[in-house]
């Protein structure tokens, strides 16, 4: 028997927890069981059964490793679930000044909308597909409704003629959801939204912009209140040098505005082909330790925090880039694996759909450049994190040639443990 590599000690009003990263168990430490572990000392029978259970104490270090490696591999090449983030338009209503996107005029067209049909149609025909996962994207999406109820309509009659479980979310800057459009993407079985807002009206509406320069807070926190019991909302806020400071205020406004239920996540600004925002970037150091303190308060106020999936046992903990049945389609038919690789056309694209056949034309030798093996990398397979990390950012490691880790686990996982724990005990982290 031996101790789980992935074992760690966390400290909590000087009491001792042990979380494992495999199994996401944890469990409090009477001081006993603490030294016993620390000591490396097998423990006593009575105790040896729940911590084999839980992955604390494991048979053989290569076993475990095993454990890892079909967890990850078992996932991502399962074929029972298609992932499809679906582009509606290039077109967007606003200009935001770091956007990494290159926005233009280019809207679906109707080959490629007939496209998507007929692969889904082949891919339920060949193949054992349960689960069909969609995410509207863009551009601004809701530019393109028409698209949207269209395609949905035609995917979830297959998915009810074959018994398939239909998922549907949708990334919009909220801007255009009139009740109307709310009614369409109701119908169209949306049930998860990402929003973003970057920080109280006056520091939000130098950021969030309009084609016009207006801004867009009181309109977006209207369009939140519309939405607010039809589906289940994040709040996404995009950290840089620039707003980081006026974040608090933000989480004090929406924790009083009767909107504290929706979730809360925060993602650096980076750079991209399209704009340069390097003076304005933080360091990786600096924004999870930023990210960090801004979701303490946010759950201090009662609010809800996205991070706190990665305690969940039965989501995914790898990204959604590295599944063999996911890609980005583009408005005219480009096939891409990651949304931030869109700009990197030698990179990111790996096929397209041909306007004559509607079949899916796909570049193997660049579809294979987006393969990872997180097992070939040794610092990731030393890591303790792996087994929530699986080599991380297939983005990072591929395109831009740095190290691909969660910078939220690498600095902060004891804390968000902590964190976690304390609005678990209190009945409002799950």
């Amino acid at each position: 028997m031996n101790f789980s590599r992935y074992n760690i000690f966390v400290e909590k009003d000087k009491e001792i927890y042990l979380f494992n990263t495999k199994t996401l168990s944890i469990v409090e430490l009477d001081s006993m069981t603490r030294d016993m572990f620390r000591s490396g000392e097998i423990l006593a029978q009575n105790n040896l059964e729940e911590f084999i259970e839980n992955g604390f104490i494991i048979e053989s270090y290569e076993n475990e490793l095993e454990e890892v490696k079909n967890d990850y591999w078992s996932s991502v090449c399962r074929e029972e679930t298609l992932f499809m983030s679906i582009m509606t338009t290039l077109n967007c209503n606003l200009r935001c000044p770091y956007c990494f996107e290159h926005h233009t005029n280019s809207d679906m067209i109707e080959q490629v909308e007939e496209g998507i049909i007929k692969y889904i149609i082949n891919k339920v025909d060949t193949t054992n597909i349960k689960v069909i996962k969609i995410d509207w994207y863009g551009g601004e999406p809701t530019l393109r409704m028409d698209v949207i109820n269209r395609l949905s309509k035609k995917i979830i009659e297959l998915c009810d003629k074959y018994q398939i479980m239909y998922i549907s979310s949708i990334t919009t800057n909220a801007t255009m959801l009139s009740y109307e459009n709310i009614r369409i993407l109701t119908n169209a079985k949306i049930t998860h939204m990402q929003i973003t807002i970057d920080g109280p009206k006056s520091v939000h509406d130098k950021r969030r912009v309009k084609c016009n320069g207006e801004g867009t807070f009181e309109e977006i926190i209207d369009a939140i209140k519309r939405c607010y019991n039809k589906f289940k909302i994040v709040i996404r806020i995009n950290v840089d040098a620039l707003n980081y400071k006026y974040i608090d205020e933000l989480l004090y406004f929406l924790s009083k505005s009767d909107l504290k239920n929706v979730s809360i996540t925060m993602k650096g600004v980076v750079s991209s082909e399209e704009r340069d925002v390097s003076k304005t970037q933080l360091n990786d150091k600096d924004l999870s330790d930023i990210i960090f303190q801004k979701n303490k308060l946010a759950a201090e106020l009662g609010m809800k925090l996205a991070i706190f999936e990665i305690f969940d046992l039965k989501l995914d903990r790898f990204c959604i880039v590295d599944c063999i049945n996911q890609f980005i389609i583009a408005p005219d038919g480009r096939l891409f694996k990651c949304g931030e690789s869109f700009q990197n056309n030698d990179l990111g694209l790996y096929g397209y759909i041909d306007m004559n056949t509607m079949e899916f034309e796909i570049d193997n030798n660049k579809l294979n450049k987006w393969k990872k093996d997180p097992f070939m990398d040794s610092e990731c397979v030393s890591c303790v994190l792996l087994p929530m990390c699986y080599g991380g950012c297939q983005m990072m490691r591929n395109v831009k040639k740095c190290r691909p880790c969660n910078m939220d686990l690498k600095y902060h996982l004891k804390d968000y443990i902590v964190l976690y724990l304390e609005n678990y005990l209190k009945g409002e982290a799950l």
